[in-house]
């Protein structure tokens, strides 16, 4: 049962009346029908504290009081379906341990084999879920699937239970269970639907790491939310062990890496920000990463001018960083200099000379740097003088209309040779009949 937002919370209690003033009669009616029916029914997460109320322990010392055999049988058959609820929190060791005695298990899972329903199952498999990896649960699991299993050939039994797929109490339950979902071409996340499994549990989030540490390419397909959920969750080594293994994926279809690349950069940023994550990476995992943010990052950027988009993924390689200043406005920084882009603005872009690498230019970190540091209003030089001049110092505006995106890649191509060959000033001419843009006429 999922309580959906605005809802009363059943077990929550209505606020106490004012001193001097009497609830309505219809308020309590409605309260305790509602604590009735949560004490009957309740939530499947819920069910695992069933056997530390006084019912469980009047139970169990029920249970222990009979002895393993005919008294047994005789006993589950006597059983409500609310002290049938409170078995497998038993099994998990929930309760008084002083009423247990040493063949208190045995007689659980002859109770067990007495009263195996989908309803039993149902609370096993929750159970199973929430103490994972429990021996005693693990073993009670398969038993109740066994009888199942037989009932279900005669149409008395649930479909599908998880021994379908492995069973319960095998020593690698997790190993087997993934090489029956690659075996039978099963996505994780249909499979953790159709068999309610939770990530939040022991058993979902086992199964989650473990799928993904595996290598097999078609068990990322549809895993988007599974593997969101637990990297958040795991360690540190663990969270480097994913990636490592996302970023090996050679296979993936472009739309489903990019579903998990955005998962990742949400997780831990750019690379350049420093998440300890990145250390633990190769060199090379770490780099293609960078270049599908700055790509990513770039054609987001610039989806209303693809042109742009595609003079700046040409440069993407001497991209060291990507830094939004505002909703419109990214900062590129290369070897030496930085280039503010507004999205607003689409003919022109500002470039800054960068002569301290850790250093912004012009202040462009600064608190009291008020102005957008790709304004038009910012005084810049013609890329045209500094392709005359051969100088890259100061600020340059850097056109994007037909004609002057070829010579604003012209002056680039001179800037980053001029890093590469340690300042050495290679002289070019104007580029004839290129008047350069007109700032004024946005």
């Amino acid at each position: 049962m999922i309580r959906k937002a605005g809802h009363p919370d059943p077990g929550r209690t209505a606020p106490p009346a004012e001193e001097g003033e009497a609830q309505p009669r219809e308020g309590r009616s409605f309260q305790a029908s509602l604590a009735a029916s949560r004490q009957l029914l309740p939530l499947p997460e819920e069910m695992v504290y069933e056997a530390d109320t006084e019912t469980g322990d009047r139970l169990a010392a029920r249970i222990n009081a009979a002895s393993l055999g005919q008294a047994t049988i005789r006993l589950a058959h006597e059983l409500t379906s609310r002290e049938l609820r409170a078995i497998f929190p038993l099994l998990a060791g929930r309760g008084d341990p002083e009423i247990r005695s040493g063949k208190f298990p045995d007689k659980l899972y002859m109770i067990i084999r007495e009263r195996a329903c989908p309803s039993l199952y149902q609370n096993g498999w929750i159970l199973f879920q929430q103490t994972y990896p429990c021996p005693a649960v693990a073993r009670a699991m398969s038993i109740l699937c066994g009888i199942l299993e037989i009932k279900r050939e005669t149409g008395g039994g649930p479909a599908p239970l998880i021994s379908d797929l492995a069973a319960p109490d095998a020593r690698h339950f997790i190993r087997q269970l993934m090489r029956a979902l690659s075996r039978d071409n099963i996505p994780l996340e249909a499979f953790m639907k159709q068999y309610h499994v939770s990530g939040e549990w022991p058993l979902g989030a086992a199964l989650i790491g473990a799928c993904f540490l595996n290598q097999n390419a078609g068990l990322y397909e549809g895993g988007q939310s599974q593997f969101n959920q637990i990297l958040g969750q795991v360690d540190l080594d663990l969270q480097a062990g994913l990636l490592h293994h996302l970023f090996s994926q050679t296979d993936l279809p472009p739309d489903t890496r990019n579903r998990y690349y955005q998962i990742v950069y949400r997780q831990f940023g750019d690379p350049a920000a420093g998440h300890p994550v990145w250390e633990q990476l190769k060199k090379r995992e770490v780099a293609a990463f960078r270049r599908w943010v700055v790509a990513a990052t770039i054609g987001s950027h610039c989806r209303k001018s693809p042109e742009k988009a595609r003079f700046y993924l040409r440069y993407a390689e001497h991209i060291s960083q990507i830094e939004t200043w505002d909703d419109y406005t990214l900062l590129l920084y290369f070897p030496g200099f930085v280039i503010a882009d507004n999205r607003r603005q689409p003919l022109l872009a500002l470039y800054y000379d960068q002569p301290q690498p850790i250093e912004h230019p012009f202040g462009l970190a600064g608190t009291e740097q008020k102005q957008n540091p790709a304004s038009l209003e910012i005084p810049h030089r013609r890329v045209e003088d500094a392709i005359r001049r051969a100088s890259s110092q100061g600020i340059i505006g850097l056109p994007f209309d037909e004609e002057g995106i070829r010579y604003s890649g012209v002056f680039l191509n001179f800037c980053l040779q001029e890093r590469l060959t340690g300042g050495r000033r290679h002289l070019f001419r104007r580029p004839a009949g290129y008047n350069g843009y007109d700032a004024g006429d946005d």
